[in-house]
């Protein structure tokens, strides 16, 4: 199964504390509660965090109206779910479209990084 989310977006989410993301794997905690298992560097050597993914793409809205203003509108349609980013200055908008509500998240949350 691929990453949903990148080494680099997720450095930019969690901060200087995980600067060397050394691998992401996909965990199911529970029956229905998706995680991140982040392995990564420290200064004590190697860590790993255990991260829930709702929460990340929660913290993803969080970083792209703070740090761009944009507002990331996600909801779950009958076929995955969409994520719409809003530019609170220039009226701009653009959609994203995945499986689930926090890869849409992600995504949106990725061109905005690449578009820094």
């Amino acid at each position: 199964m691929k990453n949903i989310i990148s080494k680099e977006l997720l450095s930019k989410l969690l901060g200087e504390d995980c600067r060397g993301i050394i691998s992401i794997r996909n965990e199911l905690q529970g029956e229905f509660d998706p995680c991140l298992l982040v392995e990564y560097l420290s200064e004590g050597g190697k860590a790993n965090l255990l991260i829930n993914v709702h929460e990340l793409a929660h913290k993803c809205k969080e970083w792209a109206m703070q740090k761009h203003n944009l507002w990331c509108i996600s909801y779950r349609t009958k076929i995955g779910a969409t994520c719409k980013t809003f530019d609170t200055r220039s009226k701009n908008s653009k959609m994203f479209i995945s499986s689930s509500e926090p890869e849409a998240i992600f995504k949106a949350c990725q061109w905005i990084l690449d578009s820094e």
